[in-house]
């Protein structure tokens, strides 16, 4: 199985699987920014809720500020939604 993810990485993705013949799923998720520089990232969050956090990145991170940040990212993916 191949998994991807997107803004580049699912392209690749489906044209691997299919070189391969081989199953293709695509993961969602969303990087949680570092409020200071949004390009830059502390962590990301899965369509599943679970939390990756950059242990170098976060620990610099007040967890009330990294709390806001998931909050609004979760939010945001509800946006995407009720569209």
């Amino acid at each position: 199985m191949v998994l991807a993810i997107p803004r580049g990485g699912a392209e690749v993705g489906y044209q691997v699987a299919k070189f391969l013949k081989s199953d293709f799923s695509v993961l969602v998720s969303r990087k949680l920014p570092i409020p200071e520089n949004p390009e830059a990232g502390f962590g990301a969050i899965a369509e599943d809720g679970s939390i990756y956090f950059n242990e170098n990145a976060s620990s610099w991170i007040p967890k009330e500020i990294q709390e806001e940040t998931i909050l609004k990212q979760k939010n945001e993916d509800l946006k995407v939604i009720s569209i």
